[in-house]
């Protein structure tokens, strides 16, 4: 069986103020190939918006992979694992609950998907996992910088 691990992360840059701009990364691992992915947020933004964002990206990505595949995923928002682990309601933010509830609906069955919170402070920095929440911070963290 194939495991694939999903490093993702938002960005935000004023949050809260007319000037926000936010972005997501997303790091994938699978066995020694690394693939990245990463955008712009549009519309509302804010730092959980683009935590948010990035989840729903890095779950659909799953989609891509055959039928049984074992993902984990990585993230550093407590808020985004706990809600999509039952650990806290999803009231904020329901337009992006709702695509994260609808992709989580096709992969349920057909997939071994874990979602994990990644303390950046707790790990060791020589880890892979320190290492790709690293890069997929620094992916989101260019693209809110970015015009594009």
């Amino acid at each position: 069986m194939m495991t694939i691990s999903i490093h993702c992360d938002g960005s935000c840059i004023g949050n809260g103020t007319p000037e926000v701009t936010s972005g997501y990364g997303v790091v994938i691992v699978e066995e020694e190939e690394v693939r990245v992915i990463s955008g712009k947020c549009s519309g509302m933004q804010s730092n959980n918006r683009a935590e948010l964002k990035a989840m729903i990206v890095s779950l659909n990505e799953v989609l891509n992979y055959p039928v049984g595949t074992k993902v984990n995923i990585y993230s550093d928002s407590e808020i985004v694992t706990n809600g999509i682990n039952g650990n806290s309601k999803r009231k904020a933010n329901r337009d992006l609950w709702i695509q994260i509830e609808d992709v989580c609906k096709s992969l349920i069955e057909l997939y071994d998907v874990t979602v994990t919170h990644c303390n950046k402070a707790k790990l060791n920095k020589d880890d892979d996992l320190y290492k790709y929440n690293v890069m997929a911070d620094s992916l989101a963290y260019q693209k809110a910088h970015s015009l594009l």
